[in-house]
């Protein structure tokens, strides 16, 4: 039950936080506002009226102040500082060792074998 609620308030100050509130407020205006004029003309011409922009109702023009209202508490944020992604240094030039070689001697004695094998190998009964 607790988890429940714990989430269900994380989900709600995100909602709030993005903004999503407005959203909803605003479709449920439009939503009114089709029913509304839907009554007096064809329904083709209510959503026309709706979303022309000339004929707000209150909630609306509520939805319309607290955005404003928002935007205006929000704190404005400018970069400070200019990111330079480009560098005016001279390049880093980093200097590796050569490859390993081995030393090949010049007296390379690879020795014979010259003793004749043990016998002949075991053979299966």
């Amino acid at each position: 039950m607790v988890r429940r609620l714990l989430q269900f308030a994380v989900v709600a100050s995100l909602v709030f936080v993005v903004g999503v509130h407005w959203i909803l407020l605003q479709s449920v205006a439009w939503t009114g506002m089709i029913i509304v004029y839907s009554q007096t003309a064809s329904l083709r011409e209510a959503i026309i009226k709706t979303f022309d922009g000339q004929h707000p109702c209150q909630l609306c023009k509520a939805v319309q102040e607290g955005r404003a209202a928002e935007q205006k508490q929000r704190p404005q944020r400018k970069l400070s500082a200019k990111v330079d992604f480009f560098c005016n240094h001279d390049p880093v030039v980093i200097e590796t060792p050569p490859p390993f070689q081995q030393p090949i001697s010049q007296s390379v004695h690879f020795p014979t074998r010259t003793e004749a094998p043990l016998g002949p190998p075991p053979r299966l009964a």
